[in-house]
């Protein structure tokens, strides 16, 4: 298992905050840069977002923090790794603005962790076809 993933399953329950990046409270950018700070790599930070992040900023801020994608859409399960970033569009918009980490899953296949708005809290759950279907872009930056 990803040292990422290790340090991101600490963070599940940790309440849903806009623009947190703590553990007292946490948004899905914010979730990644925690996990990653908590390894010892200071990520650039952005909070000039609204509700829904630019999907050009983001993407702009995510390229300057973790390089260039190993991936875009359309996405393989091949192409994933445990401790992935991944960037997921809304289904309604197609926009991409949330972002997660991949996980390994017991017994096989992959999850991914998120600060879910919707649920209030980091959660982890089943990356399935309809969730690999919204992936947009793919980071990938070893610890």
């Amino acid at each position: 298992m990803s040292r990422v993933v290790s340090q991101a399953r600490t963070w599940l329950g940790v309440r849903y905050l806009h623009q947190g990046r703590n553990r007292f409270g946490v948004d899905c950018v914010g979730m990644p840069h925690g996990v990653y700070r908590e390894l010892g790599v200071d990520l650039p930070d952005f909070r000039a977002y609204g509700t829904e992040a630019d999907p050009a900023e983001l993407l702009a801020r995510l390229r300057a923090a973790l390089g260039d994608e190993v991936a875009i859409a359309p996405i393989s399960a091949a192409s994933l790794l445990p401790g992935d970033i991944v960037v997921f569009h809304f289904p309604r918009s197609g926009i991409p603005r949330h972002l997660g980490i991949v996980a390994d899953r017991a017994g096989g296949g992959l999850n991914f962790i998120e600060s879910n708005g919707n649920e209030g809290r980091v959660i982890e759950r089943r990356l399935d076809d309809r969730y690999r279907a919204r992936i947009t872009h793919v980071f990938r930056r070893p610890v």
